[in-house]
Order: structure tokens, then sequence, then C-alpha cells
């Protein structure tokens, strides 16, 4: 299976993000949730990230029977203040940094069994240009999130 073909650099950078989720959807073993979320870029660069994503969550872990929480799975667009020139480090030579792309990220929540409303995530936070649907291709980054969350509707 062939993923990726550029080369991995990690660097130090930090945001901090506050986000939002709506449930629109309550199955069984899975909901549907619209999620807002924004963040303030530090470090390198000094700037807002602005997300609205639909995502997918899956209760029915394979560790639900020792620990709750979930998998999750979102799309949708991120908008920057400024343009942000970590999206086109390690890129070809050429590529402008867009403000607007593509987000997607990936998660895994644990909490303790029981109506536990604390929960701790970590999360991979992607923007792209999706293979130049939205930006050229070779535009974007990831980010290795840690998080804690707050569920409202949980206690």
């Amino acid at each position: 299976l062939f993923i990726m073909q550029a080369p991995i650099q990690i660097e130090p950078y930090g945001f901090v993000g506050f986000s939002g989720s709506y449930r629109f959807y309550d199955g069984v073993h899975h909901s549907w949730e619209g999620e807002g979320i924004v963040t303030k870029h530090f470090e390198s660069e000094r700037l807002f990230e602005f997300v609205g994503s639909v995502v997918l969550r899956w209760y029915s872990t394979p560790w639900r029977r020792y620990l709750g929480g979930s998998v999750a799975w979102g799309n949708g667009l991120s908008w920057m203040t400024e343009p942000s020139n970590v999206d086109i480090s390690g890129s070809p030579s050429g590529l402008n940094p867009q403000r607007l792309l593509y987000f997607f990220m990936f998660e895994i929540s644990l909490r303790p069994l029981g109506e536990v409303p604390w929960e701790g995530f970590i999360r991979i936070h992607h923007r792209s240009g999706v293979y130049g649907l939205v930006a050229p291709s070779g535009v974007g980054s990831n980010f290795i999130c840690l998080g804690i969350r707050y569920r409202w509707n949980e206690t």
C-alpha cells in the first residue's frame, strides 16, 4: 500500500485549540457530529485557524470493556487568518501557502467506564490541498495533538 511519498519533517510547533460539537445523529454504536474548532498557532507563526467539520464517532471500541471512549474520523475545511509557511515546508519549491485547505482528523479518546464527562484524546490534525482539489498538490501539514474534553451531555 503506497500512501505517502514526501519525506517526513518533525519540527517544534505549538497551538492551543478550543472546539465545540453537536451530535445531530445518535446510533447504537456511533454518532454523527458537527464540530467547530478555533486554534491559536504560536512559536514560528502567530495566527488563528478556524475549522468546520463533520465527524463520525464510533463507540464500540475493542477496549470498551475496560475503558470508555471512542474512535473518530472527521472531514471539513480549515481557514487560517494568514497563509501558513508550515503548510509548504518540505514541499517542492515555488508553492505558495494557502489560507483555505481541506481538514481531516483521526482521533482516539479514552475515559473511565461509567457516566464520566471528562476524557483524554490523541488526534491527528491534517490540512492539505487534497491532491490539487482545493490547493496545489504538496501543500499541507500534520499535527499530533493531545487534549482533554468535557462532554456536557454525559452527566
